[in-house]
């Protein structure tokens, strides 16, 4: 039995914890919707779709290569091995550092070698420098495995508030696209920056080394595939509508960018409940009670807002792009729905982690994957952003049952 003491203090370092990691989401959340409604308006249709396009290819590397579910092995590790927690840091951050050099040259090769224009080809490789600020997220485990991600609040709002002056500055300028990709560049470059700072100030770092790259690849090599199956196929709509036409890809960024603002919520929960739940899934009981608080929390978390959105689509679509994109009310009102499935799907992924499950994992990403490509594909024609949209919905609705389905009778059996 858990001391109700314990119990107690745990519940308000979760929430605590969690609170604190929602005003940067929040600020995100905020200033992101301004952002994509400034530069919709200014870049209009086809130029939002060109500006989609960029970000769509830079988070393919960017989680295919330079994450490959490196940081949530190193959150594990440390919450399990504290007493090793510097030298555990500074080989996650060594190993990433390539991973991320790997990645950009994967970027340069598809800026080089591309048919889109000239400023798509040159956005892509000046954005693509975010690639070598990644290794820095592995710092941050020095936070998370503590419940202490609040030290990360203020890094994170300066990077965002970075990020909307220079934006504001480049189009009051009538800059170019890949002046509004180096305003994002900038930002991120605040908040990496800062939070290295942070973590440099608390701990000592050991000398990397490379001994612990095959405990970290040996685990996540099944977090890192399922990363590259899930991220490819989610940026599948965006590389297969602009086949269609640039316009479909501009209606379909602009409804999906509100959606993936918001997941930054429950990206910040899992965070939370990543290191609770190891700890839990080792100690004496009580994890079966802690991870049906954790789902409930999570659709109380995504529900509501998720409904009033989808409700409310075609008046929010028009109020923040402006009347000529319309058309994404539809897709934005399915994607605000699958939102909830796909914060329901992030929790249950680091619950398999947690569990030991990973390679269970990566087939269910790819269960997922399949099906969102193959219905990707096949509703491309007419209402192109609206066939990807229900795409989405399915595939995530896929992912989360089959989570269930495995962890439900894992966690009964353990406990």
């Amino acid at each position: 039995m858990t001391d109700p003491t314990e119990a107690e203090g745990l519940r308000g370092r979760i929430v605590g914890n969690t609170l604190a990691q929602f005003i940067a989401p929040g600020v995100r959340v905020v200033v992101g919707v301004v952002l994509v409604g400034l530069l919709g308006r200014y870049l209009g249709v086809a130029g939002f779709g060109e500006y989609g396009l960029v970000v769509a290819y830079v988070l393919l590397p960017t989680n295919l290569l330079a994450e490959w579910g490196l940081s949530t092995i190193l959150v594990r590790e440390i919450a399990r091995r504290p007493e090793e927690r510097s030298s555990l840091i500074t080989s996650a951050t060594l190993l990433q550092l390539v991973l991320a050099a790997l990645s950009y040259a994967v970027l340069l090769g598809i800026a080089l070698f591309s048919a889109y224009s000239v400023p798509v080809r040159v956005s892509l490789a000046v954005f693509g420098l975010t690639l070598f600020l990644a290794p820095v997220q592995m710092l941050t485990a020095h936070f998370a495995a503590d419940l202490r991600l609040a030290r990360l609040v203020v890094p994170a709002v300066a990077g965002t508030i970075t990020q909307l002056v220079l934006v504001l500055v480049v189009v009051a300028a009538e800059g170019p696209l890949v002046a509004i990709v180096a305003a994002g560049l900038a930002g991120v470059a605040v908040e990496q920056g800062w939070t290295a700072l942070l973590v440099g100030r608390e701990i000592s770092l050991a000398r990397p080394t490379v001994g612990p790259w095959r405990l970290f690849l040996g685990d996540a090599w099944p977090l890192g595939i399922s990363t590259l199956l899930t991220t490819a196929a989610r940026q599948s709509p965006v590389l297969v509508l602009s086949a269609v036409s640039i316009e479909a890809v501009g209606i379909f960024a602009a409804a999906e960018k509100i959606p993936n603002y918001l997941t930054r919520v429950p990206y910040a929960f899992r965070a939370t409940m990543l290191p609770v739940l190891s700890r839990r899934w080792l100690g004496p009981g009580g994890f079966r009670h802690l991870l049906w608080g954790a789902i409930g929390a999570t659709f109380l978390l995504t529900a509501p807002v998720a409904i009033a959105g989808a409700l409310l689509a075609r008046d929010v679509v028009v109020l923040v792009f402006g009347a000529a994109f319309a058309g994404a009310a539809l897709p934005f009102a399915i994607l605000m729905i699958a939102f909830i499935l796909g914060a329901l799907g992030l929790l249950l992924e680091a619950v398999l982690v947690v569990i030991g499950a990973q390679r269970t994992n990566l087939a269910i990403r790819s269960v997922s994957a399949v099906v969102l490509v193959a219905l990707v594909l096949a509703l491309a024609g007419g209402s192109a952003a609206t066939g990807s949209a229900l795409a989405v919905l399915v595939a995530g609705a896929t992912a989360a049952l089959l989570s269930l389905l495995v962890i439900v009778p894992r966690v009964s059996a353990a406990r």
